[in-house]
């Protein structure tokens, strides 16, 4: 019963840290959103017993991947995402679909 509890509530942060790291208009709280995700991701590959790749999730992605991405936005000067390019409410999903 606990396990599932657990994986509830680990899948709930991963499609909210998903959803948010695209949602953002800030793009360091969009990392961070990103590394939630990633960090729950990992508790789901330790619920399927899978502790090699739960520790490579964790050192890769959010040690490596997560602190390459707030390097590069700290030494950028524009740290909001604004751009004269204004997208709609819906458009964001449309031009998420075509780009898979």
């Amino acid at each position: 019963m606990s396990e599932e509890v657990a994986f509830y509530i680990l899948s709930a942060v991963a499609v909210l840290g998903a959803l948010i790291s695209v949602r953002r208009r800030n793009l360091v709280h969009g990392v961070f959103a990103l590394m939630a995700f990633f960090a729950a991701l990992a508790g789901l590959f330790l619920l399927l017993l899978a502790e090699f790749i739960a520790a490579v999730q964790v050192l890769v992605y959010i040690g490596a991947v997560g602190i390459l991405l707030l390097f590069g936005i700290m030494l950028t000067e524009r740290v909001t995402g604004d751009d004269a390019r204004r997208v709609t409410s819906r458009g964001w999903f449309w031009g998420a679909a075509a780009s898979v």
